[in-house]
């Protein structure tokens, strides 16, 4: 007589079996590397050209050649801490960009990014404001106006069960020159530096 054990037992995994896999188990946490691969791993996975790299600390960075997204040029940088994979980052050259083709190109990454990771969990597109210098918050509602004085800026994040995605459209608000960037972060990384942050502080007192 078999052991009603294993017969529960082979039933459960015979189930499993027949069930799907979450993409967000399976799925790399950045093209196709995950955190904490060392710079040799990710770039045996990737397929990238590396221009240079850089050294600070604990910190390395690799800055790679061209690499497209929708026809878009982009510089990708991957960062890493103690020698594995933290961050990776997306800057759109925009060298020739005018207003409406900065508008129309966050606009598309924010569809394809809710169309990969869902809905975001912080979405401050459709806020258009800047800040004069006694305070005073003035708000547009035409976006390239705002763009053109150089007083623009959106922002949409999402979330997996180990990435923070972020999606930043900027106009000169924090900076000489318009930009855009899409930035991927190991969440379990930043709750770290989170935590050295304040015991730095804490050290202090």
């Amino acid at each position: 007589m078999k052991n009603p054990n294993t017969i529960i037992i082979i039933s459960i995994f015979s189930l499993l079996g027949l069930l799907p896999i979450s993409s967000d188990l399976t799925a790399s946490d950045f093209r196709n590397a995950d955190w904490y691969m060392t710079p040799q791993e990710v770039m045996a996975v990737e397929d990238v050209n590396i221009l240079t790299d850089a050294t600070n600390g604990n910190q390395y960075w690799l800055f790679c050649d061209t690499v497209y997204l929708f026809y878009h040029s982009s510089e990708l940088t991957y960062e890493f801490y103690d020698n594995g994979l933290v961050r990776a980052d997306y800057e759109i050259i925009t060298d020739n960009y005018k207003a409406l083709q900065f508008l129309e190109a966050y606009d598309e990454f924010k569809a394809a990014l809710t169309k990969k990771y869902g809905q975001p969990i912080e979405d401050k597109s459709d806020q258009v404001s800047f800040w004069l210098g006694d305070s005073t918050e003035i708000w547009w509602d035409d976006d390239s106006t705002a763009f053109e004085i150089g007083q623009l800026s959106k922002k949409a994040k999402w979330q997996t069960r180990r990435t923070i995605i972020e999606l930043d459209l900027n106009s000169g608000v924090f900076s000489d020159s318009p930009w855009i960037a899409i930035t991927y972060k190991s969440i379990e990384h930043e709750n770290l530096e989170t935590e050295r942050r304040e015991k730095r502080e804490l050290d202090k007192l």
